[in-house]
């Protein structure tokens, strides 16, 4: 009985421990105007020291254009290339989807600058890079016998912000953690076994979270109802 005992509490201790979160602060490099507490891992969002000494970037009412270059791999190679490439992949493709869902219409997103491009021009640019700086793959007989959070894998993305055509001028740096255990589905989720599997999870709650804080360091400049999808057809339904 007291071994049984042990055992319950010390998996109840796995479980807390990887439920838990610390609280982390997103602020400018002076703790500044951008400074707030928010439940999450160890992350943060920090503007270049050369801004103005709110750590803002100067007013801008241009629409926002963000480039989503390739990410890097930076940390160790605990996977094979092609499961490394699968996660670089999942990485791009969330950021240039979460960006747009913190960004308004007529925000835009692309793989590539084109100064041809006629869609953009007027657009301010704003290069986004990062890279896996850190990832674990955590444990795969605790993800899938013990779950909540137990075994979870955890990454670490850290990138710039670079705005210009040319990408000249840091606007700010990001690095942002998270975990996941991936989902068993009452056991019958065998993916989470891999560690590809649910460090891709990961990535995808920590760009999540970086698109969300970003607002605080580049607020979207004033929506302009005239602009958005549909206003036309609204304005012709609305005439007599």
């Amino acid at each position: 009985m007291a071994r049984a005992a042990a055992f319950l509490a010390a998996t109840a201790a796995v479980i807390l421990a990887g439920c838990a979160s610390r609280p982390v602060r997103v602020v400018d490099t002076e703790g500044g105007a951008l400074a707030r507490s928010v439940e999450a891992e160890d992350s943060h969002i920090a503007a270049d020291p050369a801004l103005a000494p709110a750590g803002a970037p100067p007013p801008d009412d241009r629409p926002l254009l963000f480039v989503v270059a390739e990410p890097e791999w930076a940390a160790r190679e605990i996977l094979d290339e092609e499961k490394r490439g699968e996660i670089l992949f999942t990485l791009r493709e969330r950021t240039y989807r979460y960006l747009l869902r913190s960004y308004p219409h007529p925000a835009r997103a692309r793989w590539a600058y084109l100064d041809a491009d006629p869609v953009t021009r007027g657009y301010r640019v704003v290069h986004v890079r990062s890279r896996v700086a850190e990832a674990r793959g955590g444990s795969a007989l605790a993800r899938y016998f013990i779950g909540f959070g137990a075994g979870a894998s955890k990454v670490r993305l850290e990138g710039e912000l670079l705005e210009g055509e040319d990408g000249a001028r840091l606007l700010g740096r990001f690095a942002v953690e998270a975990s996941n255990g991936g989902y068993t589905n009452w056991g019958n989720n065998f993916s989470v076994l891999k560690d590809s599997y649910t460090l891709k999870y990961a990535v995808d709650e920590a760009v999540a979270r970086f698109a969300s804080e970003m607002t605080l360091l580049l607020p979207p400049p004033p929506a302009d109802e005239s602009q958005a999808p549909g206003a036309e057809f609204a304005t012709a339904q609305s005439e007599p």
